[in-house]
């Protein structure tokens, strides 16, 4: 198993300094003065599938990518499913495998069912780096590139906490185990929510997927009519609970991973206390100059690599490192 390398704490603009260093790496091995990849350019085919292809954070994803192969003049082939499925998913890696991509990002929507499909990458000796998301079997990807998702629940959680005055009942709407980022999340939320005395976690709603968000709130509202706060663990779920919030005329305080124009609309709204942010863009453009740097031959570190959140606040707004991951919002 690879070791974690550990950003927790850095700033996304440290992030930014790390794939201009990267680039400077590119440039000076080829000698060239600048970040094109000299000889190389043009001359590989990185493959990213994501999941959902309509969720925003992986728009965002998309569009880092493509500006940075833009950049280094590679191709970039985008795929995406149009559910969080792996049986919608693994036909989209079948179908980018017969086309022999050079490098395959993937962001694997359960960490057990994609192993197989994943590892056919592999055997056919197709690299295959994981993003955001990751497997149980770490053996057959080379790296993974995502956000530090422990220290994000952890994040939610003080972010919780302070919205009811660390004292109230906290509630938590995720997903079932299989899903890295998920299950990430939820521990380290729970872990730190369980140091604020006053403050009793009531647990967490299980879905599958965030469309099921409209089934799983009201009845987990009922049960715990004297909820304060709530924890989403996606953006989709978030825009979801502010609707339902809403529509009950809810005076429960609500903290949302993720960020979208509907989010951020709600955080100005004070329809939501806290944004948990992560510039997802920037991974994106990482894990492309990543796979170029490996093709290259230039064999970048194979520690993984973990991006920081933000806790992004209707009074913080204008702080740069909130601006890095919400700015594109924050009309």
């Amino acid at each position: 198993m690879m070791n974690k390398k550990h950003l927790r704490g850095a700033s996304l603009l440290g992030i930014a300094a790390l794939v201009a260093g990267l680039a400077g790496c590119s440039g000076s091995d080829t000698g060239s003065g600048d970040d094109s990849g000299g000889d190389a350019k043009g001359e590989f085919r990185i493959a990213l599938v994501t999941g959902l292809v309509s969720q925003p954070f992986y728009v965002d994803m998309q569009r880092g990518a493509e500006a940075e192969a833009k950049k280094l003049g590679v191709e970039l082939q985008y795929e995406g499913a149009s559910q969080w499925d792996p049986s919608v998913q693994i036909p989209v890696f079948d179908s980018v495998r017969a086309t022999k991509p050079d490098f395959l990002l993937a962001v694997p929507v359960n960490d057990e069912a994609l192993l197989g499909p994943l590892q056919q990458f592999t055997d056919e000796g197709i690299p295959v780096a994981t993003v955001d998301t990751d497997l149980a079997d770490k053996s057959g990807r080379l790296v993974n590139i995502s956000s530090d998702n422990y220290a994000g629940g952890e994040l939610a959680a003080e972010a919780a906490a302070e919205a009811i005055g660390e004292k109230g009942k906290v509630g938590l709407l995720c997903y079932n185990p299989g899903i890295t980022v998920n299950d990430q999340r939820r521990e380290g939320f729970e872990k730190k929510l369980a140091e604020y005395p006053d403050v009793e976690y009531v647990g967490n709603q299980l879905m599958n997927t965030s469309s099921e968000t409209d089934q799983a709130l009201p009845p987990f509202l009922r049960s715990n009519p004297d909820l304060d706060a709530l924890v989403t663990c996606d953006g989709n779920s978030g825009s979801r609970s502010v609707a339902i919030l809403g529509e009950a005329n809810s005076d429960v305080k609500l903290v949302s991973f993720d960020v979208d124009a509907d989010l951020m609309t709600a955080l100005k709204a004070d329809a939501i206390s806290a944004l948990i942010a992560q510039s997802s863009e920037e991974m994106g453009a990482l894990s492309v100059r990543w796979a170029f740097e490996y093709l290259s031959g230039d064999k970048p570190s194979q520690d993984d690599v973990t991006l920081p959140f933000v806790k992004a606040t209707k009074d913080n707004l204008s702080d740069p490192d909130v601006q890095k991951a919400v700015g594109s919002y924050d009309k």
